[in-house]
C-alpha cells in the first residue's frame, strides 16, 4: 500500500485561513459579534503596534518569578499583534510581532523554578501561536527567521514539555497537550501532534480526557479543589480539540462527547445549581479523597460562580458545529456582557470575536489527505483493541465513505487489510497468536480512494514468549501490562514489597524462570503517574507473597533502593539507598530516565545503577546458593489503595 501524505494544514493551530478570513471581514462590514467584540481585543494594551516589549531575559522562572511578568506580557503581545496585523492589514502590527519573536529567540536560555513545565506549556502556547500567524500570512517575516523558530519550537520549547506532568493536577497535562500539538502543527512534526493527541486519549496523567473528567455527569479531577482551576483545565483541553479540528481530527467528539459533559458540569455549578458528586482520589494518589497531599472529599465552593473565557469554543463546536443543547455554557456566555481577556497566558482569550460563529469544517476546501488518523492499540485477554481518532465530521462522509484496518508482521508492511466497511472508530482483533507482535494501520476510504492512513501502531498480543506476568498478594486491582516491540508499560497497584496485610508483598510482576547464572537490564522511563510508586527489578524465589527477594527499586522522592528479605521474615531490609535528586526537576520531579541491573552468580545476588547505560556502579551485594532465586523480572506498584500506577520499562535485555 502506497504511504499517504500527511500533511498539515497552515494556519492551523488556534486559528484556520477560513477562520480568520471570516473573522476579518466581519470586521470590516461591522457585522455580526464579531464587529462589537472586536473594540475589546484592539483597545488591550498588548494589541498595540506601539507596545514597549518587556523583554527579553535569558532567564524566566516562575515560582519563584523572575521574569515572568515580562514574559507573559510579551507572548500575549505577539500572539495579539499577529492577530491585528491579520485584521486591519496594519503591518505594524506583524512587525511588531515579529521582534518580539526575534528578542526572544536570540536571548532566552533557561526557563526555571518549581513551575517550570507550566511556564513552558502556556508561554511556548501563545509564541507559537503568534508564529504560525505571521508564518503563513505574508508578513514578511524572513526565512531565516522563521528556520530559526523551527529549531526554537523543537530544540528549546519541546524538550521541556515532552514527558508531561503526572505528578501534577491535571490542569498542567492539559496546558502541556495544548502546546505540543501546537509544536507539532507548526513545525510539521506528526509525532509530536500525535505525541499530545494519544496522551489525551489515552494518557496515564491527571489530564487526559477520561482522567481529568472522572465519570459521564462530567465531574472533573480537580472539582474539589477549586472551580478556577477546573476551568483552567477545561479550557486548555478545548483548546486541544480547536487544534485538532483545525487538522481534521475530531477529538471533540472522543468518549462520547465526554469534554461537553465537563463544561456542562461545571458551568451549572458555578451558575448555582446542584450537580452530582462522588469522592475521587486522583492518578498520582495526591489529590482528591484519600489524597496524601489534599485530602478533598466534597466538591469545593472556592472561587464559585467566577468564570474565564473559555466557553465561547464550546458553545460554538457543539452548539454550532454539532447542534447540541448547551444550555448550562450559553448561560455563562449570555450572563457576561464585557468581553474578556485571559489571565496572563492561561488561554488566548476574546471569545465572542476569536471563536464564535464558525460552522464549517475548518480546513473544508483543502485536500483531504492532510488530516490524519490518530491510532492506539490495547490487549485484552487474547486479543488486541484498536481505537482511533477519526476525521472531523465523519458523519456527513458515512454514506460514501468507511475504515478499513490492515495488519502486518513487520512494521514495514506489507500490510493485509483484515477487516473493511468499519462506520466506528474501533476494532478488536481476535485472530492473533499469544506472544507475537502485530502492527496495525488504519485507512479511511471514500468512494473506492484511500485518502488517509494513520502511523503504524504495534503491539505484541499478551508479553513476548517465555515471559510471564502475575500479581502477588492480592493487590486491590489486578495489574497489566502491554508491549509494543520495545516498551513494557505496566498498570499496577498494590502497596509494595513487605507493605501488605502480615508484611507481605503486594505488587504486579512480569518475569521470567532462570536456572543458573543471569543478568537482567532494564532502562526505567519516566514519569510514573501515582507519586508512590516502587518500581524496578526483582529477583525471588516463586511467587508467594512471603517469598525470598532480591530488587532495586525507584523509590518516592528519587531514592534508589536495594533490599532483600529472606523468607518468611516479613519486612526486607535496605542493603543500599541512593539520592538521584539530579536526575529531577524542583520537587523530586524525575526528569531523566536511567538504568538498572540485576546480575545472579554462583554464590552472590548483585544490583547496579547507570545513568547512561555505559558506566554502572554496583549498589548491592548478598550471598545466594545456586538453588536460590528462580524468577527474575521486572516489578511495580502504586504505593497507595484504590489506585493504580503506570510505569514503563525499555531497554530490556534477560541473558542467561
Amino acid at each position: 500500500m502506497a504511504e499517504v501524505a500527511a500533511r498539515f494544514i497552515h494556519p492551523g493551530i488556534l486559528h484556520s485561513q477560513s477562520n480568520l478570513d471570516g473573522i476579518r471581514d466581519e470586521i470590516k462590514a461591522h457585522d455580526g459579534k464579531a464587529y462589537p467584540a472586536y473594540s475589546a481585543l484592539a483597545s488591550h494594551p498588548c494589541s498595540q503596534s506601539s507596545y514597549k516589549v518587556r523583554g527579553p531575559y535569558r532567564r524566566v522562572s516562575r515560582r519563584p518569578d523572575i521574569n515572568l511578568y515580562e514574559l507573559h506580557d510579551d507572548a500575549n503581545g505577539a500572539y495579539q499583534n499577529a492577530l491585528m496585523w491579520y485584521f486591519t492589514g496594519d503591518i505594524a502590527h506583524a512587525r511588531l510581532a515579529q521582534s518580539i519573536l526575534n528578542v526572544w529567540m536570540d536571548e532566552l536560555e533557561s526557563l526555571e523554578g518549581h513551575d517550570t513545565l507550566l511556564l513552558a506549556a502556556l508561554d511556548g502556547f501563545k509564541l507559537c501561536n503568534a508564529a504560525e500567524i505571521l508564518r503563513y500570512t505574508e508578513s514578511g517575516w524572513s526565512s531565516e527567521r522563521i528556520k530559526q523558530s523551527d529549531d526554537w519550537f523543537l530544540e528549546f520549547w519541546y524538550p521541556i514539555i515532552k514527558d508531561f506532568a503526572s505528578f501534577a493536577n491535571g490542569n498542567w497535562d492539559a496546558a502541556i497537550m495544548k502546546c505540543m500539538a501546537a509544536i507539532g502543527v507548526y513545525t510539521n512534526s506528526r509525532k509530536i501532534f500525535e505525541r499530545a493527541v494519544q496522551f489525551y486519549f489515552s494518557g496515564p496523567g491527571n489530564g487526559s480526557l477520561r482522567h481529568y473528567i472522572v465519570n459521564e455527569s462530567g465531574q472533573c479531577q480537580e472539582s474539589s479543589r477549586d472551580q478556577a482551576h477546573c476551568q483552567f483545565g477545561l479550557g486548555c483541553l478545548a483548546e486541544l480539540c480547536e487544534i485538532g479540528w483545525n487538522q481534521g481530527l475530531d477529538l471533540y467528539g472522543v468518549s462520547g462527547d465526554l469534554l461537553f459533559k465537563g463544561f456542562e458540569y461545571n458551568a451549572k455549578y458555578n451558575l448555582g445549581f446542584s450537580v452530582p458528586y462522588t469522592p475521587y482520589l486522583d492518578r498520582s494518589g495526591k489529590y482528591g479523597s484519600g489524597g496524601y497531599v489534599n485530602n478533598l472529599s466534597v466538591i469545593s465552593e472556592e472561587r464559585r460562580g467566577e468564570f474565564r473565557p473559555v466557553f465561547e469554543m464550546i458553545e460554538n463546536h457543539y452548539g454550532v458545529r454539532v447542534g447540541k443543547c448547551v444550555d448550562a455554557v450559553s448561560k455563562v456566555i449570555n450572563r457576561s456582557v464585557t468581553e474578556s481577556s485571559a489571565q496572563h497566558t492561561d488561554h488566548p482569550g476574546f471569545g465572542s470575536l476569536l471563536f464564535q460563529g464558525f460552522s464549517e469544517q475548518s480546513g473544508k476546501d483543502s485536500n483531504i489527505s492532510k488530516s490524519r488518523i490518530v491510532l492506539l492499540a490495547e490487549n485484552l485477554e487474547k486479543s488486541i483493541r484498536l481505537s482511533w481518532i477519526g476525521v472531523a465530521d465523519l458523519s456527513a462522509r458515512r454514506s460514501r465513505g468507511f475504515y478499513h484496518v490492515a495488519r502486518s508482521d513487520d512494521v514495514h508492511g506489507p500490510f493485509i487489510k483484515i477487516v473493511s466497511g468499519l462506520s466506528e472508530e474501533r476494532y478488536v482483533d481476535s485472530a492473533i497468536r499469544e506472544g507475537r507482535i502485530y502492527h496495525y494501520v488504519v485507512s479511511f476510504v471514500e468512494e473506492g480512494v484511500e485518502i488517509q492512513r494513520s502511523a503504524v501502531a504495534s503491539l505484541c498480543a499478551g508479553i513476548p514468549q517465555t515471559w510471564r506476568s502475575s500479581d502477588i498478594g492480592n493487590p486491590c486491582i489486578k495489574g497489566s501490562v502491554n508491549f509494543d516491540g520495545s516498551k513494557f508499560l505496566f498498570e499496577a497497584s498494590g502497596l509494595g514489597i513487605g507493605k501488605g496485610a502480615g508484611n507481605r508483598d503486594q505488587l504486579f510482576y512480569v518475569y521470567d524462570a532462570i536456572e543458573g547464572n543471569s543478568m537482567l537490564t532494564a532502562r526505567i522511563v519516566f514519569p510514573v503517574s501515582s507519586q508512590k510508586t516502587k518500581v524496578g527489578l526483582m529477583i525471588r524465589d516463586s511467587l508467594e507473597c512471603d517469598s525470598r527477594v532480591v530488587a532495586c527499586h525507584l523509590s518516592p522522592q528519587l531514592m534508589l533502593a536495594t533490599i532483600s528479605r529472606s523468607s518468611g521474615m516479613g519486612d526486607p531490609t535496605l542493603l543500599d539507598e541512593s539520592n538521584l535528586s539530579k536526575l529531577a526537576l524542583p520537587g523530586y520531579r524525575q526528569n531523566q530516565c536511567f538504568w538498572i541491573r540485576i546480575i545472579k552468580s554462583e554464590s552472590s545476588v548483585s544490583t547496579f545503577f547507570s545513568g547512561d547505560g555505559n558506566d554502572w556502579q554496583l549498589t548491592a551485594s548478598v550471598s545466594a546458593k545456586r538453588n536460590e532465586f528462580n524468577l527474575i523480572g521486572l516489578f511495580a506498584c502504586s504505593g497507595v489503595e484504590g489506585i493504580t500506577t503506570c510505569s514503563a520499562f525499555d531497554e530490556v535485555s534477560l541473558t542467561s
